[in-house]
C-alpha cells in the first residue's frame, strides 16, 4: 500500500501545473506568413496573455519559435528537478544542468503562490523543459535568465513539410521594485500544447533561372515561328520545290525546338512551358499542298533565276538567324550579322542580273524577302 501510495505522489509531480490536458493545433506557415497564437495564462488577467509565433525562412531552411508578453518570461530549457535548483527558497541558475547567462549577484525566487501550486512532496517534482520537437534540430543560442521574449530557431530535417512543437511549462519573472537585482517567478503554467506545423514552400523558390531559361526557349520559338508561319499560313505553295523547301524548314524548326517534359509545381514555370509546348504543336500541325499546275503561259516562259537558288538562299538566311538566337557572344553574332548581310546583298545582285519573270520565281523571292526582313529585325 506504500508504494501505491508512493508511485502515485510521483505521478502527480508530472502533472501540468494548471492543465486539463494536452491541446493539439494544426497549423501551417510560408516564408511569407507566420503563424501567431495567443493564450491567456490566467483568465481574468489580460496581462498575462502570451503570443507564440511561427516563423518559417525558407532561404535558410530554418523555422522559429518565439514567446512575446507583456511581461517578463522565464523557462527551463531541460527537465530539471525542484530539489536540484531550489536552495533555501532561491533558484539557483549556477545549478542549472546547462549554461546561463545569469550575472553575478542577481537572485531568484519562486513567488509564495507559485511554491504552494506545486504539489508535495517538492523534491520530487520536476519543471518540464518549455518546448520539445519533431523534425527540427534546434540552433544554439545564449541561454537568458531575464526575457522580454523567448526565441528559438530550428534547423529542418530533410526539407520536412511536416513539424512538430509541444509547448510545456512557461513563467512569468518580474523585478523586484526595490532590488533590482532581485527577480521573483511569479506564476507558471504548462501549455501542454502540441503544433504540428506545415511548411508551405514556394514551389518557384530556387526556380528563377528555370524559369529564365523558359521565357529564353519560348521567345526564341516564336521569333523563329511567327515568320515560317505568316510565310505558310494559306497552306499552298506554288511548286514541288517550295513544298519541299517548307518541310525542310519545319523540320529544322521542330529539331531546334523541341517540345518539352513538364515536371513542376511552379506555376510560372509550368504555364512557360505549357505556352512553349502549345507553339510547337501548331508548328508540328502545319500542312502545305502544292496549287493547281502552272498556266500555259507560265511553261513558256524562258529565263529569269532559279527558284531553287533563291530557296536554298532563304533557307541559309534563316539558319544563320537561327544561329544569331542561339548564341550571346558578341564576336559571334558580329560575324553571323556580317555574313547575313552579304548573302542578301549577293542575292539582290542575282536578282537584277537575271531576272524575276515566272510566277513560282516571284513567290520564291517573296519568301526571301520576308526572311530578309526576318533577318534584319531579329539581327540588330
Amino acid at each position: 500500500m506504500y508504494n501505491v501510495y508512493r508511485i502515485s505522489i510521483l505521478l502527480l509531480c508530472y502533472l501540468p501545473i494548471l492543465a486539463w490536458g494536452q491541446t493539439v493545433k494544426n497549423i501551417s506557415v510560408s516564408a511569407d506568413t507566420s503563424h501567431t497564437d495567443h493564450i491567456a495564462l490566467k483568465k481574468d488577467s489580460k496581462d498575462t496573455d502570451i503570443m507564440v509565433k511561427f516563423a518559417f525562412d525558407e532561404a535558410n531552411e530554418q523555422l522559429t519559435v518565439s514567446l512575446i508578453s507583456y511581461r517578463r518570461l522565464f523557462v527551463f530549457r531541460d527537465d530539471t528537478r525542484y530539489k536540484q535548483v531550489i536552495k533555501g527558497k532561491k533558484l539557483r541558475p549556477d545549478l542549472f544542468p546547462y549554461v546561463t547567462n545569469a550575472e553575478k549577484g542577481q537572485q531568484f525566487r519562486l513567488s509564495c503562490d507559485l511554491r504552494k501550486s506545486i504539489p508535495k512532496p517538492k523534491k520530487a517534482y520536476v519543471f518540464r523543459r518549455w518546448i520539445s520537437y519533431d523534425g527540427l534540430i534546434p540552433v544554439d543560442g545564449e541561454v537568458k535568465m531575464v526575457n522580454d521574449f523567448i526565441e528559438q530557431k530550428f534547423d529542418i530535417k530533410n526539407k520536412q513539410e511536416l513539424v512538430r512543437v509541444r509547448l510545456r511549462d512557461v513563467y512569468l519573472m518580474d523585478q523586484d521594485e526595490r532590488k533590482t537585482n532581485r527577480y521573483w517567478v511569479t506564476y507558471g503554467k504548462d501549455l501542454d500544447t502540441e503544433y504540428q506545423v506545415t511548411l508551405r514552400r514556394d514551389p518557384c523558390f530556387g526556380k528563377a533561372e528555370d524559369i529564365t531559361v523558359a521565357l529564353t526557349a519560348l521567345n526564341n520559338l516564336r521569333k523563329g515561328f511567327s515568320p515560317f508561319y505568316n510565310r505558310y499560313k494559306s497552306g499552298k505553295v506554288s511548286s514541288d520545290d517550295m513544298l519541299s523547301f517548307f518541310k525542310k524548314g519545319k523540320e529544322e524548326l521542330l529539331l531546334q525546338f523541341p517540345a518539352h517534359v513538364i515536371d513542376t509545381q511552379c506555376e510560372i514555370l509550368r504555364s512557360t512551358w505549357e505556352r512553349y509546348n502549345q507553339t510547337v504543336d501548331s508548328l508540328a500541325q502545319m500542312h502545305c499542298t502544292v496549287e493547281a499546275p502552272k498556266s500555259a503561259i507560265d511553261k513558256v516562259v524562258q529565263g529569269g533565276i532559279e527558284p531553287s537558288f533563291l530557296l536554298s538562299r532563304t533557307r541559309k538566311l534563316d539558319m544563320l538567324v537561327s544561329q544569331w538566337l542561339l548564341t550571346n557572344v558578341a564576336v559571334e553574332r558580329a560575324d553571323l550579322k556580317s555574313m547575313g548581310a552579304d548573302l542578301i546583298k549577293s542575292v539582290h545582285n542575282a536578282v537584277k542580273q537575271q531576272g524575276v519573270i515566272s510566277k513560282e520565281q516571284q513567290d520564291a523571292y517573296n519568301l526571301f524577302k520576308t526572311a530578309e526582313r526576318y533577318f534584319y529585325a531579329t539581327c540588330h
